[in-house]
Formats: C-alpha cells, sequence, structure tokens
C-alpha cells in the first residue's frame, strides 16, 4: 500500500495538480485507504470526485473498479519541504520513502540517472519516461563477472525480478491455479524467499485474477516455511568476507529473511499467515558444514596459486583471478528432500483437504516433489536474455491493459514499483553502487555487514551526508511535500498492528 502512496506523491512533485486512483476487485477498499490517508495526513491533497464502475481486463474478465480523482494545490519549493529529522542511532542510514522521493525528485529535474558500481563500472541507465521510468541495459556491463560466481547480467536480472520490474513467465498462470481455491496452503523452497517471490510476484498476482471462472483472490493463506529453509538460511546469512562485509550470497540470505519478516508483519497483507515448521535436522547440518567447506577451499587455493605467481611459477597462468574458483566445484545437495519431506509432515499433521502447493523455481525440486504426491509449482525466473534485449527495448513497470466501461475505448493500469525500491534491489545485489546525474554522484549502500534486521525489513539504505545535501537542494526546489510528514507517515504505516 505504501508503495501507491509514494507513486502518488511522486506524481505530483513532478508537477501533475490531479491524479486518479483507480482500484480494482478486492483491491477497492486498499484504494479508499490510501486516498483517505493522502487526504487527511497534512499533504493538502483533497479527494474531488469518486466513480464506481466495470471495467474489463484483457484476457481475465470483468471487475468492479473505483476511481478516486484527487487534486493538490501545494506549490512546488520551500525549505520547510526539506525538513528532515535523521535517527542519530542509525547513522547514515535513509529511510525508504525518504530517498525514495529524493531520487524521484532528482530524475524528474535530470531526466536520466546513471548507476554505476563502486569502481564506476556503469550498469544501467534510468530514463524519464511520461510520467514514469524506463530502464537500459549499458551494452558493455552484461557479461562482466564480479569474482563471486555471478555476472553483471544475473545481478541486474535478479534485482528486476526481486523489485517487480520483471515477471515471471508464469505469473499469471501461478494467480489463476492458485484461486481455485478460496483456501490455500502455500510450502516455500529457500531460492523462493531468495527472489522475494511472494510479496513482489505472487501475492500482487492474486489480485487481478478473473472472478468469473475463480474465486478471485483466497480469503486465507498460510505460507509454510520448513525449518530446513531456515538452516540454510542461516548459514547463507553469515557468508562474509574477511573484513566482516557480506558477500553476496550473505546479503542474498538477509534479503530472504527480509522476505519473510514481510510477510509475518505487513500490515496490508490481510488473510495471510506464516508458520515455521520442523525440528533442526542434524543431517542437513553436517551437509551444510561439508558444503561450507567446499565453497572456502577454492578461496583457501586460490590463494596459494597466487603466492606461487608471485614468486616465479610459470605453470599456473591457468588460475586468473577473474575465474570464479567456486565453479570448478561442484556443490552439494542444499536439503531439498528435507524441506520437502518436513512439508509433507506438516500436511499429514492437519486436517485440510482444500488448495496445497510446493512453490519453487528450482525445476529439478519442482519435478520431485510431484512425483512425491505434491502439487508442485514450478515458478520460473524470467530468463536473463530479457535484459540484454533491452539494448532495444527498455525495462519498465508492468502494464495491464484494460477496456473502458461501456466500449469507450481502452486504458493501461501500471504495476507500481517505485524508483526508490529499484534502487534498494541494486544496492543489496552489488553491495554499493552510485547514482550519477549531470556532473553529481550520489553514493550508496546497503546494510553490508548485516548489523540490524531493521534496515533490511525497512529498506534503509545508506546515504553520506554530503550526498545527502546535494539530494536535499534539488528537493528543497523541486519538492511539494514535507519530508518529516511523509517520515511520520511512513512510522505510523510500519508500526505493528496492537
Amino acid at each position: 500500500m505504501f508503495d501507491y502512496i509514494l507513486e502518488t506523491l511522486g506524481k505530483f512533485n513532478w508537477g501533475a495538480n490531479e491524479g486518479t486512483i483507480r482500484a480494482v476487485g478486492r483491491n477497492i477498499s486498499r484504494g479508499v485507504e490510501i486516498s483517505q490517508i493522502l487526504n487527511t495526513r497534512g499533504f493538502n491533497i483533497n479527494i474531488s470526485s469518486v466513480n464506481l464502475n466495470t471495467i474489463e481486463i484483457e484476457e481475465q474478465g470483468k471487475y468492479s473498479c473505483i476511481e478516486i480523482t484527487i487534486k493538490c494545490d501545494t506549490k512546488a519549493g520551500g525549505a520547510d519541504n526539506i525538513k528532515y529529522k535523521r535517527d542519530r542511532t542509525k547513522r547514515d542510514f535513509i529511510d525508504y520513502p525518504i530517498y525514495d522521493i529524493l531520487f524521484d525528485s532528482l530524475l524528474h529535474t535530470r531526466n536520466q540517472l546513471d548507476i554505476l558500481t563502486h569502481n564506476d563500472k556503469k550498469l544501467i541507465s534510468i530514463n524519464k519516461s511520461g510520467w514514469g521510468y524506463e530502464c537500459w541495459l549499458d551494452r558493455t556491463s552484461g557479461d562482466q563477472n564480479n569474482g563471486d560466481g555471478y555476472t553483471t547480467l544475473n545481478k541486474l536480472t535478479e534485482a528486476c525480478y526481486r523489485s517487480g520490474l520483471l515477471l515471471s513467465p508464469v505469473w499469471e498462470k501461478t494467480a489463476k491455479e492458485l484461486s481455485k481455491t478460496d483456501d490455500i496452503i502455500i510450502g516455500v523452497d529457500t531460492c523462493i524467499l531468495y527472489d522475494a517471490a511472494l510479496t513482489e510476484q505472487v501475492l500482487n498476482s492474486l489480485s487481478i485474477t478473473g472472478s468469473r471462472r475463480h474465486f478471485h483472490t483466497p480469503n486465507w493463506l498460510l505460507v509454510v516455511i520448513p525449518s530446513a529453509v531456515m538452516q540454510e538460511l542461516e548459514r547463507t546469512a553469515n557468508i562474509r568476507d574477511n573484513k566482516g562485509f557480506l558477500k553476496f550470497k550473505g546479503r542474498m540470505g538477509f534479503r530472504a529473511l527480509q522476505e519473510i519478516l514481510e510477510l509475518n508483519q505487513a500490515k496490508d497483507l490481510i488473510g495471510i499467515s506464516l508458520i515455521i515448521f520442523g525440528s533442526v535436522n542434524p543431517e542437513l547440518d553436517t551437509r551444510v558444514e561439508l558444503q561450507g567447506l567446499r565453497s572456502d577451499l577454492p578461496y583457501h587455493l586460490g590463494e596459494m596459486f597466487r603466492k606461487l605467481q608471485k614468486s616465479g611459477a610459470e605453470d599456473l597462468d591457468r588460475y586468473q583471478d577473474d575465474k570464479p574458483y567456486e565453479q570448478a566445484f561442484t556443490r552439494l545437495s542444499s536439503g531439498d528432500m528435507i524441506i520437502r519431506d518436513q512439508f509433507k509432515q506438516f500436511l499429514r499433521q492437519i486436517d485440510f483437504h482444500k488448495g496445497m502447493y510446493f512453490v519453487t523455481s528450482d525445476k529439478s525440486n519442482a519435478a520431485l516433489a510431484h512425483t512425491e504426491g505434491l502439487n508442485s509449482i514450478y515458478y520460473t525466473k524470467p530468463p536473463f536474455y530479457l535484459l540484454k534485449e533491452s539494448d532495444e527495448k527498455p525495462i519498465r513497470p508492468q502494464r495491464i491493459r484494460f477496456k473502458e466501461p461501456g466500449g469507450q475505448g481502452s486504458g493501461e493500469i501500471t504495476m507500481c514499483v517505485p524508483l526508490g525500491k529499484f534502487i534498494y534491489e541494486l544496492a543489496v545485489g552489488f553491495g554499493t553502487i552510485k547514482i550519477k546525474s549531470e556532473a553529481e554522484e550520489i553514493r550508496v549502500q546497503c546494510d553490508g555487514k548485516g548489523e540490524s534486521l531493521d534496515y533490511w525489513l525497512y529498506k534503509d539504505l545508506m546515504i553520506r551526508r554530503d550526498d545527502m545535501q546535494k539530494l536535499l537542494k534539488n528537493y528543497e526546489q523541486s519538492g511539494r511535500f514535507s519530508l518529516d510528514k511523509v517520515k511520520n507517515l511512513w512510522e505510523y504505516i510500519k508500526k505493528p498492528v496492537e
């Protein structure tokens, strides 16, 4: 819900004086709540009209739809808008809605933001496009190896996927399957949590499933996380370098923990429950320890080879720094069988006869789950070549076409992906990124040491004070809303339900 509030504030900051909140089906109550928040929290946004009608989404069916027209009379600019009370306990960490609004405003005034790695290799360009943005991949960045077994293209694609810019090819198909019953239980594999597939893909897709042939969004959904998954995440979240910073896999471990916390604590995920089931499995612990030894061994061998090279060895040219040593070793099983067994054990202990699914993006795990009698869903990732094609076709938030009531034309609903959310996922993927606009450069970091789960749960990013001043200076000229009021609303939204 808060993402749509940010999108609305962003459009007004770009110069719009009027906008329409359109909510479909069971999202109608959420649309009404968003308009009420904007109207009553001191943003000087007024509701001018409310209309209820029916629209037809292509290949989905007809839906009830509410259209709420809102207006903003606040003028741009003003020193009061940039007042922002920083939390001293968080040092240079900035709240998600604050940096989203500031970077969104920067894009509006500069038209283009270039994203670079910490060592100045260009990754992607974010261009202003109408009332939104689109992304263009840098041609030279796709196949760069980052020294951790993952190419730049891998990390960029996964950041687009986690933020919701790229959707799974089975996005709609999965929504239709899950909507066949009004109560469902979902067992999740570890990879689904790494990808943030539940919060950013599956749950969003349920709200636009045709209501004629399906129940149209389950009333109740229980997410079951086997304890074997938690054991894998514990090990992954502790993968660090010799300076104590999280490696890429370590950051992915924390990102998966963030996904669990969001499912458990988010106030606007109504009707969703979460349970961690199963006892600690010593067999998996042994496998994890062996896997850790396997992954550590190449590093120590690499150090040895480098020392030999420096001493004059001539027959070690095949061991180059740009080749990830991990690729030379076969990974051990990550406990897929134990994960499936724990989910099956949970199902045997309850009297439930409706929709039960095991969701994974691992093809082999999905196939094995199916042969064992589980109703498995292979939730495939978008292929990497989609991002390479952005040389000719940009990546932008998904758009859903619909027909206006009475056949009076057609329109589009753009799925909300705030700019700040995409920047956050890029920072998680690369650890540190630079956002360049004209002569200015802003350095952005995620919680690279895993200091606090709160930094991850609330998508805080670290921005140095001098860089923050650059953003505030730009916002002082173009912003229409007090950052303090945005922060106060954020504190209200994220407060746990008592």
